[in-house]
């Protein structure tokens, strides 16, 4: 009777330290598979989490691409177009900068498409197409800034051109010209500071910013080449949803283009004044206008070319 009370009290006491104990969780139970789980009869919510996970990566990619695009374009402005003379103001370094900002913040608000696509998105930044894509992009971006710069050098008169290379300054413009009539340029203290700076061109490029006709093709350049950037590199279809979905991006992608156009042509004296640019001669515009246009397609041929020559390998045992 004794053994009999306890071993039912044996028994008692083993099933309430498993009741107390905590719960083994095992991979079949509800509390695991819930995040998966739906409350309808189709497999839409996979549809659905397959589509933003796309529209996640593609987005991902298309800013790394832009970023890449923007710096290597800056760097060139930055280093050896300021070599020669090239300066931005700060009026414009500010507001390009705040621009850039909001197209990033209406980019990363992209949705996906309402339909999955049946193909696979590009899933590596380090691939033959985003390497051939960036670097073909950037090819053409430079190509036309340097065009437009030399023919903004050609366009420049003699005395500008000296005081961008910090030859000479506004105050003595005159001096060379004046030495040069007077045969004493060998002499002259102005023959001196530019033998000066030639030697030194960096200490000549770091002068305050002037208005100049280099100075503002330069900066117009990449203020285009930057429009141009998010406009080819937005990931739409099949991926994303269009560009016009996107009202953000749309909206101020066009006013962007609008107040590019508007310093191109450079009608509008007020706003000049604001970006600290100068209205540029007939055939600067042309070639702004022009070559702006023959960049943004040669940048979307190029990209399209990349996208269709290298398409993301699909690894046999996988289906989506």
């Amino acid at each position: 009777m004794t053994c009999a009370t306890l071993s039912r009290s044996s028994t008692t006491i083993q099933e309430e330290e498993e009741e107390e104990a905590l719960p083994v969780v095992s991979l079949g139970d509800a509390s695991i598979a819930s995040p998966f789980t739906s409350r309808f009869n189709t497999v839409t919510p996979c549809l659905d989490l397959v589509m933003q996970g796309r529209s996640t990566l593609v987005t991902y990619l298309q800013m790394f691409k832009i970023l890449g695009i923007n710096c290597l374009s800056s760097a060139y402005s930055m280093s050896v177009m300021h070599l020669e003379g090239v300066k931005m103001g700060d009026t414009q370094a500010t507001v390009s900068g705040v621009i850039i900002a909001f197209l990033f913040m209406f980019l990363s608000a992209s949705s996906p498409c309402e339909t999955l696509a049946s193909r696979r998105p590009h899933s590596k930044v380090f691939s033959r197409y985003f390497m051939v894509s960036l670097v073909g992009q950037a090819a053409a971006q430079l190509t036309f800034l340097v065009l437009c710069y030399r023919q903004a050098v050609a366009l420049t008169p003699p005395d500008e051109a000296l005081e961008d290379l910090g030859l000479i300054s506004s105050a003595n413009a005159t001096e060379p010209l004046l030495a040069a009539a007077n045969g004493t340029v060998g002499n002259g203290t102005a023959a001196d500071d530019a033998a000066a700076a030639m030697a030194d061109p960096a200490a000549a490029a770091a002068d305050e910013y002037e208005k100049t006709i280099v100075n503002t093709t330069v900066f117009l350049v990449g203020f285009i080449c930057q429009l141009s950037t998010f406009a080819t590199n937005y990931a739409g279809r099949p991926f994303n949803a269009p560009l016009r979905s996107n009202k953000g991006l749309f909206y101020g992608l066009l006013l962007t283009a609008l107040l590019a156009l508007g310093l191109v042509a450079g009608t509008m004296e007020d706003l000049n004044a604001t970006f600290e640019v100068i209205e540029l001669p007939k055939d600067l515009k042309i070639w702004l206008a022009a070559g702006g246009t023959a960049m943004w397609l040669a940048c979307m041929t190029i990209e399209k070319l990349a996208r269709d020559l290298f398409p993301e390998r699909i690894h046999p045992n996988l289906l989506l």
